[in-house]
Order: C-alpha cells, then structure tokens, then sequence
C-alpha cells in the first residue's frame, strides 16, 4: 500500500490555537534623554505598530534605569504580544524577583507560559491575589483554567473557571474560558450556545467571532458562513489580527490565494514588521507551493522566536513538502508535545513515521485518537495503514472493517479495506467491496482504479476495460486511464487499439510519460528504435526534465550496445532531477560492472550533496562503499544515518551490518542491540544480534535473548531454537537438544528439525538421530531441505546406498538442479554405476563455471580412462583452489597418468606430508608408493 500523502494547508485557527491569549498590538521605538520620557515614546512607538522601535527604546531605557518596572513590564508585554515568548518570561520573572510587580504581572507571565505550552508553570507559579480586585483575580482562575485543560485535568479546569464566573459573572473572557471547558468535555452544541450568547450580547467581541468562525469551520460548515463569521469579527475590530489572519487561512484552503495574500497585506499595514505578519506570509507562500520561499520567512520567524509553535508546525509541514521527512518529524513531533490535542498535526506526524519506516512510532503517536467514539475515518483509515506496513494485515482489516460498519456510506473506507483484503489474497471480498465503494459513490474515482488494476492484475481484460471505460466516463481528460486502457488492450494482444488508447493520452498531456513509454515499447517491439526515441524524445520537448523519459532514452541507448549514450542520458537525467535517485543507481551499478569503482563512488558523493538530508542518498553512498571495498568509509557514513534517525530500526541494522564487514564485532553487537530495543518483533535482527553474540562468546547475553524471546513469542519457536544454539555452541549437547525438541513441540519446522537432528549426531546419538530425520521425511516426504541435509549426511558417512536414494528422490523433484547431479554423479563413480559421466556432463552444462562441478566431470574422465579431458578440468580448478586437498589429489593422479609423473609427484608429497586430512589421504600414500 502506498504511502504518499498529500498535506491540506492546515486551517490558522489550528496554527494559531496556542496563542488564543496571544494578542497581537501594535508597538514602536524612539528616542528621550530622561527614562520618562523614553517610556512614552516607546508607549507611542507600540500605538503606531512599531515594536522593534519601542523594544529598542525600552531598553535604553533600562540601560539608565535597570530597576524600572514600568519599562521592564512593559519589555516583557511586547515580546510576548511579538510572539518572542522565551525574552517575555525572562523580563516578567525580573519583574517578580523584584518585589514590585504591579498587579498585572503574574497574569502576563502566565499568558507567555501558555503559548509556550508550559501548564504547569502555570499551576506551579500563577496563584490568584485575594487582595487584588474582582477582575484581576477571575483573569488569574481563567489563565489557570487554561492551563488545566492544557494537562488534560477537566476537573480542576472546571473548578478555575466556575470560580471566574463567580467573582466577574459579566466579564466576556470567563464566559470565553467556560466555552473552551465546553469544547474540551466534548459538549460543542453548549459551547456553540454560549458563544452566540457572548455575540449577541457582547457584538463588539472580535474573539468571539473568531471562536465561532473557528467552530463552525471544525464542524464543516459552508465555506461562506464561515467567511461571513470571520468579517463580523473584522467589524468589531477593524485591527484584530488573529481576524486577519483567520480569514487568511479561510482563503488558502478555499483555494483563493489572491484574497489570502490581500488579508496578509492588510495585516501587515495594520501590525507591520510584526511576528504573526510575516508568519502569515510564510503561510501564503506555502499555500502557493513555494516551499523554499516560505522555509526562508518561517526562518526568519523563528530566529526571533523560536518557541512560536504555529510557525514550528508550518516548518515541519514545509519541510514535509521538501521530503525532508526528518526535520518535518522533529518539528512535528516537538508540536504535538506541547499540544497533544491537536488531531491534524498528530496525523500528520504518524503518516511521516510510517514514511520513514517508523510504524511502532506511528502508531504510538496514533494511539490517542483510537478507539472512541469520535475517531474519524481518516484516522482509522491512517491506522489500517500502519498495521499493514507492520504485517499485521488481520488487524488493519479489523479496524478498516469496524469503521465502515459505522459508516457504511463511505466509499473511501470500502476502497481501503478492499485493498487491504487484497494484501491478503481475499480477492473475491475485496472486489466486492470495491464494486460497493463504486456504487456508493458514483464521483468516486479510487474504487473503479483499483477495480481496474485488480482485474489487470489477475489478467482479466475484459472487465479491465469496463471499469477504465467507467473511469474515462466520469473523467475523461485524464490522460492515466488511457493509458490503463491501453494496458489492458495489450493484455488481448490488441495492439492497434493499444496504440489509439496510448496516443490519446499522450494527445491530452504531451509530457505524460508512461504513455510515452509505452507507445515506445510497441515501437521497439516493431523494431522501429527511431520511431521510440522520437516518442521519448518529444515529452522531453514538452517537459526537459521529464524523468521517465530520459530513463526510458538511456534504456535503448543500452539495447543498441550505445554505452556512452547510455551514460550521458542517466547523467543528464540525474543533474536535471537531482532528488530521484534511480539515475544515480544506474550509474553506480554500471560503473561497479565496469570495475570503475571510482567513478561510482564519485556519483554516490554527488547524490548525497544534491540531497544532503536524503537518508536514502546516504544508504546509496555507504552501499557503493561496502561494494567498493571501502568498509569503514560505509560505516562512517551509516553513523549519519543513524544520527538522522536514530528511531529507525533498519539504520542501525545496516550500521552493524557495516561494522561486521569491518571486523567491529563490538560496535556490530551494539548497534544491533539499539535495532532490536526499535524493533523487537524482527526475528533477522536478533538471529544476528545471538549470532554476532555467541560468535563472541557471550553466551549469557545470547541466554538472555533466547529467554526473553520466548518469555514475549511463547508460541514461536524461534526463542527455544536460540537457546538451543547457545548450547550447541558450548557444546552442552544434552541442553541443546531439549531446546530444539521444545522448539519442535511449539511448532515443528524444517530448521528445528535438522538442529535437532545435528545435535543428536553430536552428542554420538547417531542412530537415535538417523531414526529421528527418517520419521520426519515419512511424515513429510516433500520437504526438500530436510532430504538434501540427509543425503549430505549419508554421503559424508559413506553411506553410498541412502545418499543415492536420496539425491534420486531430489532430481525427480529439481531435474535441473546441477549440485543434486553433481553429488549424484559423484556417487555412482564411487558405486561403479555407468550412469556417472553422462550425470556429471549434465551437472557441467547447467552450471560449467562451479569449480567443484568441474572437479567432478574431470576425476570422472580421469577414472574412466581419458585423463587429458579430465587435466583439461582440473588444471585451473587446482590452480584456483590451493587448499582443496582433494581436488590437489584428483589433479596430481590426472598429471601422472597423462606422463607428468615428476610434478604429480611433488604434489601427492606435499599432500601426504600435509598436517590436515582430507577423504583420500590413504589413496595419495598408495599412489605415492607406487611411484
């Protein structure tokens, strides 16, 4: 199942919810001699919209006069109104430290802590004065309700704003605070009631219109009331600029740019040179798909904010859009931290996880948002994703199955979970799902495509071509379902209609390159190479960096031997496309061929600087590494793999992998150990984290593996297997066979039964342990491994007779297998059957590059009297394996029996004379003392 993803440009009331207490005023700068008057100055500086002039002026004035509170307080006022959230707290907590703070103080200190997130501080530090007034004390209960609800603590939130009311029962921000108690308890129609309440009776409440705005945009209302919400807020405040920027969001996700830009423009007039202003413009940018552009603003944004949250959730979405997955996961995942109620940015940063290979991290962040009765489609639909890429596809069909049982008219849960029935090989359930999800919702094209790739798929043409046809009908611009159309006449062998379905797309998008490559495939199949390179040829005219295009020219260049050619369009296709890697991996597995491992290393270097934050450009360069020969520059460069996700279980794998290459058994053992704490359930991981293990001799780390494994798996036989192998190794035989039979009693498997079988072997239970494998091959008489791993045994124990019957049965089951005749030839030489020569011949032919093949036909011509074909054989085998005593023997009898008895000499003498044994030792003695 895919995982691309498209991001909505999220609605600002979700981008500017952490700064409801926020408000945005205008500020300024100058210049006085006395500390009086600066304060004045810069008081008249924040009035006309100029904050940096007023932060400047204020702290000339603090230079004179550091112990001022007024300008100190007021310092700290407009950072947080600036949104520069971290100097806020630092001028208000000097204010404190003071002694003097002037009333107000503890509240604009809150209201800095709740756009930071910190609620707790809140609790902590922000206590009501029951000396202050009315108002200033219920200010105080709703900052503290605020930062309640901010910890999820409904009771003590109701309790703060109860508390409010009572003391200021009028006062509009306590009747704000008990809507937004209200929405957290989930009553939304109490909470709607109560803001129209605050509108009616309080018209002039900008905040309240935008709470309603914001209300009746969550709950999906028109696009036009929303809008209409939005400008009443404007009338009642022509400066607000959270109205402002909330109709700004309204336009962008209404597609209506221009006007978004206008509001921005407008905002900047009325706040300029102000934070959320050139946030908003970052927004614009982004919702014009000017990525680059608007990663520029929102750094500037938080350069002098860095706390701003809303711009910390937009640089991860932009970041996001730029595929740069690890940055955008940071950033999201430091937002959804400090606002863990916020639904769209917790989605958002699932799909990234499940993107970076992460699902256990993606479903953690999911978990939330699971199994209530307000979890929408979406989400179980995110989730059903997430199970399926962890393998878990019962589970994702499950919640896919459950979720479209609640809502049995959507046509897009139907579609999902018809997919995920396909992954699973249910492909009668799945169609009918998929004709269901068509019915459901005639305008819904995903159901009728994947109808018609299923049938694709299983070769029905035929219904292919009804269900493309549905798809042409309701879209039939698309240039995609030509080109499907014309798959599926390929598939009847209909190849002029392929043509007329081809040339249409191509007619309706002339840079549409899968209908190019597939005009041009029937092109080379007519050999008409021109006529395909001028199809190739013109999408690139319509589209210079077409990919596919380029690809598909390098292709045919490399089908007429053009090797240059070859090269030259991958590099071009790599310069003009530098984030797709395939070009790069052509070019590298060509130079590799070519021996030219320099010329490979140079192109992974230059698919990692042209995508620096590419985790897969980095795998490239430390895969060309390992081929290169260049162990330790691979492990290098898997270190910043790891540092750019070092949640990913499969970066560290690789890294050890790197580490093992480079004789590091200790870094290996401890880079697999981070990758098994990611991924416990991944059983390659901890195979080779207890080989790596007992290799080192740590046999109470492998112990531990085995227990834990078992402990968690107690139906997987995998954890008794593992103990059964730190045993072995010990050679503790009698243990190891207990864990292998109790692994066999969990769940009996070919592997548990050959370990079982070995370890009785070992143990001089030989008979016991011959009795043993037989049984099992009764009971399971096609199980080729087994039989192969007898036969090998009986032929190592000379037992002629079985090993033959054996390697019978596997030929009758692979005749084509060169190893089961090479080993069968081999034994009818050593049983003087006639069928040796012609058996080793046939071993030759299927696999004539296999030195131990070839060592076999030559003993055989050398036996059977033409030792000349048979020296023909050996000569280079012996040359290429030294230290094969055996194949030095059957060389040395080829050399004496063609006349060449001086060096066959010298041969048998070092073989004999040699400390290691080999089968035919006593034959080299004979032979030599015949000489």
């Amino acid at each position: 199942m895919s995982h691309s993803f498209k991001v909505r440009t999220p609605p600002l009331s979700i981008l500017c919810s952490t700064l409801i207490f926020s408000v945005f005023t205008l500020s300024g700068c100058g210049k006085s001699a006395s500390v009086p008057d600066m304060i004045k100055e810069a008081q008249s500086y924040q009035a006309q919209g100029k904050d940096q002039s007023a932060i400047i002026q204020l702290k000339n004035a603090l230079q004179k006069d550091p112990g001022n509170i007024q300008a100190r307080t007021l310092l700290g006022s407009i950072y947080l109104n600036t949104g520069n959230l971290a100097a806020a707290e630092d001028e208000l907590h000097r204010v404190l430290q003071s002694g003097n703070s002037g009333g107000k103080v503890e509240e604009t200190l809150g209201q800095a802590y709740l756009a930071r997130g910190e609620f707790q501080k809140i609790i902590d530090e922000i206590q009501p004065n029951p000396s202050s007034p009315p108002d200033q004390q219920a200010g105080v209960w709703i900052l503290r309700g605020d930062g309640y609800l901010g910890l999820n603590d409904l009771t003590h939130a109701q309790t703060a704003f109860d508390t409010a009311l009572k003391l200021a029962p009028k006062d509009v921000q306590a009747q704000r605070g008990q809507a937004r108690f209200l929405l957290a308890q989930g009553k939304t129609d109490e909470a709607t009631q109560l803001i129209d309440q605050i509108t009616q009776t309080n018209p002039n409440d900008a905040t309240a219109w935008i709470m309603k705005g914001d209300l009746l945009r969550s709950h999906g209302a028109p696009p036009e009331k929303v809008l209409s919400t939005y400008q009443q807020a404007l009338v009642a405040d022509p400066k607000s600029g959270p109205a402002l920027a909330s109709l700004a969001s309204l336009y962008l996700a209404m597609g209506k740019i221009d006007q978004a830009e206008a509001e921005v423009n407008t905002y900047n007039k009325v706040l300029p040179n102000s934070l959320m202003g050139k946030y908003l413009q970052a927004l614009i940018d982004y919702g014009n798909k000017r990525y680059l552009v608007a990663q520029d603003d929102l750094d500037t944004v938080m350069k002098s904010s860095p706390d701003f949250m809303p711009a910390i959730l937009l640089r991860g979405l932009t970041a996001l859009q730029l595929t740069h997955y690890e940055e955008a996961q940071k950033d999201l995942s430091r937002f959804v931290e400090t606002f863990p109620k916020n639904n769209y940015a917790r989605k958002i940063l699932a799909r990234i996880e499940l993107k970076e290979h992460q699902p256990q991290e993606a479903l953690k962040t999911l978990t939330p948002l699971l199994g209530t009765e307000q979890t929408d489609p979406e989400t179980n639909a995110l989730a059903a994703q997430i199970y399926t890429d962890s393998g878990d596809f019962e589970k994702a069909s499950q919640v896919l199955a459950l979720s479209a049982q609640k809502n049995p008219q959507n046509a897009v849960l139907r579609t999902q979970l018809a997919l995920t029935l396909l992954a699973t090989g249910q492909e009668n359930r799945a169609i009918s799902d998929l004709e269901a999800a068509s019915k459901l919702d005639p305008n819904y094209l995903q159901a009728d495509n994947a109808l018609a790739l299923t049938y694709l798929g299983n070769k029905n043409y035929d219904k292919a071509l009804k269900y493309i046809q549905l798809l042409i009908n309701k879209n039939p611009k698309n240039p995609n379902f030509y080109n499907l159309q014309g798959a599926a006449y390929i598939g009847l062998g209909n190849w002029a209609n392929a043509q007329t379905s081809f040339t249409q797309a191509l007619a309706l998008d002339p840079a549409y390159s899968p209908a190019a490559l597939n005009l041009a495939q029937i092109s080379v199949k007519k050999h008409d190479i021109p006529g395909a390179q001028k199809t190739l040829e013109s999408v690139l005219s319509h589209d210079r960096k077409n990919l596919q295009a380029m690809e598909a020219l390098a292709g045919l260049a490399a089908l007429q031997g053009q090797e240059q050619t070859y090269v030259d369009w991958l590099k071009k296709a790599s310069v003009a496309n530098p984030s797709a890697l395939t070009p790069d991996v052509e070019l590298i597995g060509f130079y590799l061929q070519k021996k030219q491992e320099g010329a490979a290393l140079d192109q992974a270097q230059a698919a990692v600087t042209a995508n620096p934050n590419n985790a897969m450009a980095m795998e490239l360069l430390a895969e060309t590494q390992l081929k290169s020969g260049k162990n330790k520059d691979a492990v290098a460069t898997y270190g910043k793999i790891v540092e750019m996700n070092p949640k990913s279980s499969p970066a560290y794998f690789r890294l050890a992998m790197a580490q093992s290459l480079s004789n590091d058994s200790e870094g290996a053992i401890t880079s697999l150990n981070k990758a098994h704490q990611l991924q416990p359930e991944n059983l390659d991981i901890l195979n080779r984290l207890a080989g790596l293990e007992l290799a080192a001799g740590n046999y109470t780390e492998a112990q531990s593996l085995a227990e834990n494994y078992q402990r968690s798996h107690p139906k997987s036989p995998e954890g008794a297997i593992l103990e059964g192998d730190t045993a072995f190794q010990q050679k503790h035989y009698d243990a190891a066979i207990a864990a292998y039979a109790q692994a066999q009693k969990v769940l009996a498997t070919t592997v548990g039964e050959i370990k079982l079988d070995n370890a009785l072997t070992q143990s001089g239970k030989t008979q016991e342990a011959d009795q043993h494998i037989r049984h099992w091959l009764a009971l399971h008489p096609n199980d080729l491994v087994s039989r192969n791993y007898l036969a090998a045994r009986d032929l190592t124990e000379n037992n002629d007779k079985s090993a033959i019957e054996q390697y019978q049965y596997l030929l009758q089951k692979t005749p084509n297998n060169p190893i089961v005749l090479n080993n069968l030839a081999y034994l009818y030489l050593e049983t003087h059957n006639p069928q040796a020569l012609a058996t080793a011949q046939k071993a030759y032919q299927l696999a004539p590059r296999n030195p131990n093949i070839e060592d076999t036909l030559g003993w055989i011509y050398t036996r059977q009297g033409n030792p000349q074909k048979g020296l023909e054989l050996l000569k280079p085998v012996a040359t290429q394996m030294p230290d094969a005593l055996d194949i030095q023997y059957h060389y040395a009898e080829a050399l004496i029996q063609t006349g060449n008895k001086d060096q066959g000499r010298r041969i048998l003498e070092e073989l004999v004379n040699s400390p290691k044994d080999f089968p035919q030792k006593n034959e080299a003695k004979a032979s030599l003392s015949h000489l």
